[in-house]
């Protein structure tokens, strides 16, 4: 395996881990939204006030094109997107 191949791998199994993340710890509001919780799995308005591995994931996320933050009146909520 190229070095290229393996960084791609690379890419691609962290984008699978925090993807996973994001729809385990989130609350799914619609097949690709995510309500953010806390620590203790409630729900929370705002990602500063999110679980930590969920701030992750979504900082990560929408580096890589995945995931864009949506509000609404009711607070902040994850979209992911189609994997690349």
């Amino acid at each position: 395996m190229k070095h290229e191949e393996i960084v791609a791998l690379a890419f691609c199994i962290a984008d699978e881990a925090m993807l996973e993340l994001m729809k385990t710890h989130g609350v799914q509001i619609e097949p690709d939204l995510y309500g953010l919780v806390d620590e203790s799995g409630g729900e929370v308005p705002t990602l500063d006030l999110a679980d930590p591995a969920i701030e992750e994931a979504f900082e990560w996320l929408a580096l890589r094109g995945l995931a864009e933050l949506v509000t609404d009146e009711k607070g902040a909520a994850v979209r992911l997107k189609e994997s690349k």
